[in-house]
């Protein structure tokens, strides 16, 4: 009797604490799925605030783009997956809210093959890289080819500058990416050039 009393015991113990450590994991991924940096969009409301009297009509443009992020982040997010298309245009988004707010020159294109829009990503997954690049101050143009071949996605992100990526630059991508994807993505980094190749 003591020894079924014992291993229903054990089961009871193991079953909380893989409860507990599934609580975890998701607190963790919701973390990591909603990160815009809060310093970036802060500059943006800064940057739109200084503007009204001088440029009211970029300082509106400002806003109407960081409204666009902040609607995608808060209702589109929601879901744990969403179209591999709506991920792009939010990074788009990005860079033209980037592009319009930094201090020095900045400008990116973003290339898009074989996109099909039947794909699902988990939302905000790709902006990590993004962001990461452009928060380097030494680079003045990011060329992004996105490009996908039945469930794989290739990202590619090229820029002049012949900056070399180190493993403290990428250690948020490389911690969000473990999180969400250990199974199925590649991360490169050489000068001037990071590649990503990603299983959806």
């Amino acid at each position: 009797m003591s020894a079924v009393e014992l291993f229903r015991t054990w089961n009871q113990k193991k079953e909380q604490i893989l409860s507990l450590e599934t609580q975890f994991l998701e607190s963790e991924v919701n973390k990591l799925k909603g990160q815009v940096s809060s310093t970036f969009l802060s500059k943006a409301l800064q940057k739109a605030s200084a503007l009204v009297s001088t440029d009211p009509k970029l300082s509106s443009t400002i806003l109407m783009q960081l409204g666009q992020l902040l609607r995608y982040q808060l209702y589109d997010c929601d879901r744990e997956k969403v179209f591999l298309q709506s991920e792009i245009q939010f990074i788009a988004n990005f860079l033209n809210l980037y592009r319009l707010i930094s201090d020095r020159h900045f400008d990116y294109s973003l290339v898009v093959k074989g996109l099909n829009n039947q794909l699902l990503i988990t939302p905000l997954l790709l902006i990590v890289v993004v962001q990461t690049l452009v928060e380097k101050q030494t680079i003045s143009h990011v060329q992004i080819e996105i490009e996908t071949n039945d469930q794989t996605l290739n990202f590619d992100c090229a820029f002049a500058e012949k900056y070399n990526l180190n493993d403290k630059d990428l250690g948020d991508v490389r911690n969000k990416f473990d999180t969400l994807h250990s199974h199925g993505y590649q991360l490169k980094s050489q000068a001037g050039n990071l590649q990503l190749k990603l299983v959806l």
